[in-house]
């Protein structure tokens, strides 16, 4: 028997009138003269409405609320009062304070779920989704309205409308299991009580709306929205970056299709598993052709410190510059690196996360097998595992006496001694 689920919780975001959703993405007064026709028939208006989805909009009520795909991101949700990050709450790391962080990973989410869903304040993830999904529909729904527009631009945002669609379809699966897929923008008079799918159907209908937006990205030529030639004219460097491309689409599909055969979720057995890695071996060809390639271990960092956007990102989205004591940054950095050792929280990588770096030999650590085959080899120490790792582990885990550039060394232990914090 198939589950079910009311919407009725977000019937402030569907059961609204064709003129209040024109207000409210256009932030046009009623007697404006606006109508219908002014904002889907005309490119420049459309595109406004439709690009509300990456940088958000005024909700229904008229609150300043932040509602869009960002809050899908990691980094993003990461930027609040709370001080956990997305990681904090998943076996890698555990936040540094005791907090909501350890109090959702201990199962208790229910006092704190309006921070999740619609706390215009936090980071209302399920609503922010329905309002993209809707917006998705809406603009696929119109779109054939459009008069003053070129093919190639008809074509990219006919593909984004569908990767959107399915990028908030997999994070609010991701949080809260399978949901109804929406295709149509609901009204009043249309059917609510909506039968919830099947986890593997909510994947394959993502993975659906992933294969439309790669045809409609490949029609309007945007497999990648820069110049792939490496050092060419405009590479890394097009204002439409923040924008989703056919590569992306690609590469989205296939970590959705391992969502699909991951055991928690696989109904084909092998066969899921062979359509995971064709549809990944098919996103590692296209990003190879459009000039995307993984940067030399030198220059890892210049993925996310110090540049916008890199080679070996597919989709990103651009942070900025953050000092290290920054606010935006107190879920990651420890207290000890702060001027505030009561305000930050830092993440802290799990045993099982540091074991999945492998030796500079290439030996796995991950199990006692495997760590006394390494030290057989003469390539692992019990009492000094830190030595001959994987670079990768030098540049994302600190440990206590790791030299940091521009700190000397990590003192990650200390303890208060008459009011005052000394290291160990």
């Amino acid at each position: 028997m198939k589950k079910y689920i009311i919407l009725i919780l977000c019937s402030g975001l569907f059961m609204v009138s064709m003129s209040s959703c024109i207000k409210s993405f256009l932030d046009k007064a009623p007697d404006s003269g606006l109508t219908e026709a002014d904002v889907f028939s005309k490119y420049e208006n459309f595109k406004k409405y439709f690009e509300s989805v990456y940088e958000g909009q005024k909700s229904y009520s008229g609150a300043n609320k932040d509602y869009n795909i960002k809050m899908g991101f990691p980094l993003y949700f990461s930027y609040w009062d709370q001080k956990y990050s997305w990681d904090g709450l998943t076996d890698l790391v555990d936040p540094g304070r005791l907090m909501e962080g350890q109090t959702v990973k201990g199962g208790q989410l229910s006092s704190i779920i309006d921070k999740f869903t619609y706390d215009g304040n936090r980071r209302p993830i399920l609503e922010s989704m329905f309002v993209i999904i809707r917006i998705s529909n809406m603009a696929l729904e119109k779109m054939s309205m459009l008069k003053d527009a070129q093919q190639v631009d008809i074509d990219d945002y006919t593909a984004q409308a569908h990767f959107v669609r399915a990028f908030a379809h997999f994070t609010l699966f991701k949080i809260w299991g399978p949901m109804p897929y929406l295709t149509k923008a609901m009204g009043p008079d249309d059917q609510w009580d909506i039968p919830r799918l099947s986890k593997h159907e909510t994947l394959m209908k993502i993975a659906a709306d992933l294969d439309t937006a790669v045809t409609y990205f490949t029609k309007a030529q945007k497999m990648r929205r820069d110049n792939p030639v490496y050092g060419g004219a405009g590479h890394l460097n097009h204002p439409d970056l923040f924008k989703p491309t056919g590569v992306t689409a690609l590469g989205f599909k296939g970590r959705v299709l391992l969502y699909a055969a991951s055991p928690l979720n696989n109904e084909l057995g092998a066969k899921d598993w062979e359509e995971a890695a064709k549809a990944n071996w098919e996103a590692i060809t296209a990003a190879e052709k459009w000039g995307y390639f993984l940067l030399p271990i030198a220059d890892y960092k210049l993925n996310y410190v110090g540049t916008r956007y890199s080679d070996e990102q597919l989709w990103g989205w651009s942070a900025s510059n953050q000092a290290y004591n920054s606010g935006n940054l107190a879920a990651f950095l420890n207290g000890i690196f702060a001027s505030s050792k009561a305000s930050n929280s830092g993440e802290c990588p799990t045993q099982n996360v540091v074991d999945r770096f492998e030796t500079a030999n290439g030996e796995p650590l991950n199990t006692d097998a495997d760590r006394q085959v390494a030290i057989a080899a003469g390539h692992y120490k019990d009492q000094d595992p830190y030595t001959n790792r994987d670079p990768r582990f030098y540049i994302d885990i600190i440990y206590n006496q790791a030299p940091i550039p521009g700190y000397t060394t990590a003192n990650i232990y200390y303890q208060v001694v008459n009011g005052a914090y000394v290291t160990n």
